[in-house]
């Protein structure tokens, strides 16, 4: 499994953010992320709460890759249901419509080859 810092840089490349994005997301300070992705300092359960909520994903998550928690059986390192729908409970109501569209328009694409 990756460290923690390698997984947190790998998101922010993900969305094209910097430390100052995340920590401004996350509202803690960019120093303490720095010394977190730098592996200068650990990850508590403060810090991931902070992180979930900043990257718009579910807290477990960050908790497992922080190694606070212990991965379920048989779980991937891919995003998971309880992620979309942290995501999904942060939309409006308007873009929650648009990313069903999406995903159904999406599932017939997979069907039709």
């Amino acid at each position: 499994m990756e460290e923690f810092g390698d997984w947190l840089r790998g998101e922010l490349k993900k969305r094209g953010w910097q430390n100052v994005d995340l920590a401004h997301e996350a509202n803690i300070s960019d120093a303490q992320i720095s010394r977190v992705v730098s592996g200068t300092r650990g990850a508590g359960p403060d810090f991931c709460v902070a992180i979930a909520r900043g990257l718009g994903i579910d807290p477990v998550t960050v908790f497992r890759r922080a190694g606070l928690l212990p991965s379920a059986d048989g779980e991937d390192e891919e995003p998971s249901f309880a992620d979309l729908t942290s995501v999904m409970q942060q939309l409006t109501p308007e873009n929650r419509e648009d990313v069903i569209a999406y995903a159904i328009w999406r599932r017939s694409q997979q069907i039709e080859r």
